[in-house]
């Protein structure tokens, strides 16, 4: 148990942040894709013929922005609930696991104290059962 926290911090599992920066490049990356994707097949000109031709869709695509939106509204307050959630649950764990470190810690110092009062005990034996005169050997 020779680790200090240092190296007790690199053998643990990565956090949520640590990811951040790597999530919003694969983001912008997708959402470059998407707007060359649309650009280039002309989605969005899909749509404005769609409506100009049939001028009773508008109805249906203003309900259909309407429900994206709401949708997504939706998803964002899910996400930073979420998102508190595992922030409390990622510290609860945090902090059982120092205390379990520290409860091996204490343990494999009471264990090494044991060991050498043990060791201590069988050179004293040692030591009478050679007789009183006899001194014990250097270390």
């Amino acid at each position: 148990m020779g680790q200090n926290k240092e190296d007790r911090k690199k053998t643990l599992r990565p956090s949520a942040g640590d990811y951040t920066i790597r999530d919003l490049f694969i983001f912008g990356i997708i959402l470059l894709l998407a707007l060359v994707a649309a650009h280039y097949f002309g989605v969005l000109v899909f749509i404005i013929e769609y409506v100009d031709k049939r001028p009773g869709a508008v109805m249906f695509l203003d309900e259909f922005v309407a429900g994206l939106l709401v949708l997504s509204i939706g998803l964002f307050i899910f996400l930073l609930r979420k998102m508190s959630e595992l922030k409390s649950e990622t510290a609860e764990r945090m902090r059982l696991q120092e205390e379990l470190l520290k409860r091996c810690q204490t343990e494999a110092e009471m264990e090494k104290i044991i060991s050498h009062q043990l060791h201590v005990e069988v050179e004293e034996r040692k030591r009478l059962e050679r007789g009183p005169g006899h001194k014990p050997h250097p270390k």
